[in-house]
């Protein structure tokens, strides 16, 4: 909504409305309107001869700003305090709008940010899980291993002995 006024203020052409800047008010629903330059804003008759929202130096006439409406569109003449009133109505039933699209927007986010930590959670725990399987896998190869290797030695023992039982005898015969 602020874009839209300041787009709106932008495009009147005229200098003194140029340099005002609609910001966020105090409220929810609030807009300021700050100027490094004095302005003026008046709401219905100052003088017999203009009417409307006006440039105070320019007295011989008022400004009339076109307001666009959500949903259907239209415009809003707020040149009488009527029309500044139904302007007024318009605008906050376009913020009303305008916060239950940002409620949405916010649910939807969040949402999806929940998804998206679940989702690393659930990366992070197959990681985690992956990890201890190639630990068990690498601790049963070691297992394997070692079991190998003490086959081999017990092997390598059972031979030396049964070669030494032979060489024992023929030393017994030699002996003799």
């Amino acid at each position: 909504m602020l874009t839209a006024i300041n787009n709106a203020l932008q495009a009147t052409n005229d200098s003194t409305l140029m340099g005002i800047t609609a910001v966020q008010g105090s409220s929810a629903t609030g807009v300021n309107f700050i100027s490094s330059g004095a302005f003026s804003v008046s709401v219905g008759n100052n003088t017999a001869a203009s009417k409307g929202f006006y440039n105070a130096s320019n007295t011989s006439g008022g400004v009339t700003l076109n307001a666009e409406q959500v949903g259907a569109g239209g415009m809003a003449d707020i040149s009488t305090q009527s029309g500044a009133q139904t302007a007024v109505t318009a605008i906050t039933s376009a913020i009303a709008a305008l916060g239950t699209a940002q409620a949405a927007v916010g649910a939807g986010e969040n949402q999806l940010n929940f998804a998206a930590d679940l989702t690393q959670s659930q990366i992070t725990n197959f990681s985690s899980a992956e990890s201890s399987i190639k630990d068990a896998d690498v601790a049963q190869q070691a297992a394997n291993l070692t079991k190998a290797q003490v086959l081999q030695q017990s092997t390598i023992a059972a031979m030396a002995q049964a070669n030494a039982e032979p060489q024992a005898l023929l030393s017994l015969l030699k002996g003799a």
